[in-house]
């Protein structure tokens, strides 16, 4: 019924409301790629951002040029190409260092050596289709997607990655895309010889690829239902993909029911099409090993087959992954160096001495980026030798409650502990050295579109200062629970890593000083901590959760996942469950709204939907325990050129990898 109602507004409306951010698309023939130049670009050769227009305007850039905009919310202008010029003839690196995001102190590219990466913990899985661990940086650059993000621009800027060009009809449901030609699936030498051959190595990535890579995600299989539950919430509006000029050729078309803002940064994520290139390995995998996909042996990592820039060499668990470039590239000349080494060290302080000794050349994945201490240890000690990048993190620092569980089970109880938080407090905790360790936040992560600004933040109850307020409630909420003075036990769950310690250590003394609650540790690992929050066996968790933008900063990026039980995972199923049985009306109200805003196609009346259901959760379910969102703080060595840090880039950053080199 929504879907009908949002289709009868007329089109006009949805031109000028929708187009947030222009995606632009390229034309003609492509520039014949060249090895990397030698000399150093001149620092005014970059071309100025352009800007988004006022209203729907014809899209046109040159190949795999990023442009930046004005929003962080990407959405395509539906109108049609123009007429294009051939591109000059420019070498892929040369036209990198076009962008507005290349930096002229980075010097000459250079090429040769091994960049070597210091990884924090084991990959838990290989499958293409997860890959959001600190395995990442070996797994991702083996795939390519159809669109991509610019990471020298950052999350505003899209550009063509195997699409070559694309164009938006004018109503914005149909999307066509040009591939590159000669794109081949590279040779991955982990694959079984009988797998040898057609998809697996050699053969050419065309419509059919694309089109059964799109089908596949919106349509996933039974063996990715749980390792992948996004997938049919970001394609749901995908009606179908066909190939007009055969199912060989270059040119695809998705056809859409709607035409919704989420769909041109959907389709920038890492692994949107190569995951499903090598179908008939694939299917094998599923047959006969069906276990092996989602697992870390050495006979998954053969399930890194791409067109990228690197292809998997071997895998030893609890030592290294090692890749190394693909000799049939098709952006020619690229990558720069002649492979990356990923090394796992998890301890924090052997990692950190390792970078800054020279032996590893980067590290700072998510919640493993550098502590606070070594923030400040960099700034006085090693500022000619290590550079820094503070940037806001896809998720709060935070988590789930078990709502399955008393007293937690109990609206009241959470938010309490809601309550009873001072954020200022987490402020100067997180403070590392000049840089802040934290923003404030809720469920849209801060500084998009979509989020509250700081200052309407800072008045919401928790969020607000002074606290005398919000303790005064938190203890009269107590008392009505549990009786005058009388608290409950509690074991904050996290997994090893500090970031996670330091929030269960930061909230239990939170609570022991505002509510003289007692709170003890318990870390462990992933998978332990995995099985209690899906068997509800926890109190509550304090690792990464509760505001989350999983990939492309859009709400249906996580709102329908984490309050939808239609989408949402193992672990978020058994939170909504509770979460039902204990507020019925509120939890049905909260789903139709979190399914409304999707299909809402004015941006500024869908803001207003999303700023509601933020409200809601705020102040009559308290699904999640938020502190407030992360900023994080990735570092390399001076040596490692051509790497850039942005807002939000964990999904998207490995697109570096092909363009970084190493200085003398």
């Amino acid at each position: 019924m929504l879907r009908k109602v949002y289709r009868t507004k007329p089109i006009i409306a949805i031109l000028a409301g929708l187009m947030l951010m222009v995606a632009l698309a390229c034309g003609g023939d492509s520039a014949t790629p060249t090895s990397p130049p030698t000399a150093k670009p001149a620092a005014t050769s970059a071309p100025a951002a352009t800007a988004v227009p006022a209203a729907p305007a014809a899209t046109v850039a040159a190949p795999d040029k990023a442009v930046a905009t004005a929003s962080s919310i990407a959405l395509p202008t539906a109108a049609a190409v123009p007429e294009a010029t051939a591109a000059p003839e420019t070498t892929w690196m040369q036209r990198y260092l076009q962008s507005p995001g290349y930096d002229p102190a980075w010097g000459e590219p250079k090429t040769g050596g091994i960049i070597k990466y210091g990884s924090t913990q084991d990959a838990s899985d290989w499958n293409p289709n997860r890959l959001i661990s600190t395995y990442a940086a070996v797994a991702r650059p083996v795939f390519n997607a159809l669109l991509r993000i610019d990471p020298w621009v950052g999350m505003t800027a899209i550009e063509g990655d195997l699409a070559e060009s694309w164009k938006i009809s004018d109503d914005g449901l149909t999307l066509t895309f040009e591939l590159h030609k000669g794109v081949l699936v590279h040779d991955n030498p982990n694959v079984p010889a009988e797998y040898k051959g057609g998809k697996i190595g050699g053969d050419e990535f065309v419509c059919e690829d694309a089109k059964a890579s799109l089908e596949r995600h919106a349509h996933p299989k039974e063996a990715d239902k749980g390792k992948n539950t996004r997938g049919p919430v970001e394609l749901s509006h995908l009606d179908s993909v066909t190939c007009p000029a055969g199912p060989r050729a270059h040119t695809v078309v998705m056809n859409l029911t709607l035409p919704l803002s989420k769909t041109i940064p959907i389709l920038t994520r890492a692994y949107m099409t190569a995951y499903y290139m090598d179908k008939d390995y694939i299917d094998w995998i599923e047959t006969e090993e069906p276990s092996t996909m989602n697992t870390g042996t050495a006979l998954a990592f053969s399930m890194l087959t791409g067109t990228g820039a690197l292809i998997p060499l071997s895998y030893e668990r609890g030592v290294k992954a090692i890749t190394r470039p693909n000799p049939a590239y098709w952006r020619e000349g690229l990558p720069l160096v002649d492979g990356f080494d990923a090394f796992i060290i998890k301890d924090p302080g052997t990692r950190f001495t390792a970078l800054v000794t020279g032996q590893i050349h980067y590290y700072g994945e998510g919640s493993f980026s550098l502590t606070p201490a070594q923030v400040a240890q960099v700034e006085r000690d090693f500022s000619d030798k290590i550079v820094m990048s503070s940037q806001l993190n896809h998720w709060a620092r935070g988590g789930k409650w078990s709502t399955t569980k008393a007293p937690w089970n109990d609206v009241r109880v959470r938010k309490a502990v809601h309550l009873a938080l001072d954020r200022e407090d987490w402020r100067a905790f997180k403070q590392s050295g000049t840089m802040e360790g934290m923003r404030y936040g809720w469920l849209m992560p801060p500084g998009t579109e979509w989020a509250a600004s700081d200052e309407e933040l800072q008045t919401w109850p928790g969020l607000r200062q002074p606290k005398d307020d919000d303790i005064a409630e938190a203890v009269r909420l107590m008392n009505e629970v549990f009786g005058d003075g009388q608290r409950p036990e509690a074991v904050c769950t996290t997994v090893y890593v500090q970031v996670g310690i330091d929030g269960c250590l930061f909230v239990a003394d939170q609570l022991k000083k505002n509510l003289n609650m007692e709170v003890v540790l318990a870390s462990m690992e992933y998978a332990p901590k995995a099985e209690k929050l899906i068997s509800g066996q926890f109190d509550f968790e304090v690792h990464s959760g509760g505001g989350i933008s999983n990939y492309y900063l859009d709400p249906d990026d996580a709102l329908p996942t984490t309050f939808v039980r239609e989408y949402a995972g193992a672990a978020e199923t058994t939170m909504l469950n509770g979460l039902w049985a204990e507020l019925p009306d509120e939890m049905e109200k909260l789903e139709n709204m979190v399914l409304a805003q999707s299909l809402e196609l004015d941006p500024v009346k869908r803001k207003k939907d999303v700023r509601a259901i933020e409200q809601l959760v705020l102040n009559d379910i308290q699904s999640h325990l938020i502190i407030a969102w992360q900023n994080v703080f990735p570092a390399w060595r001076s040596e490692l050129r051509g790497w850039k840090g942005y807002d939000y880039y964990s999904y998207t950053k490995w697109h570096q990898w092909e363009r970084v080199w190493l200085a003398n």
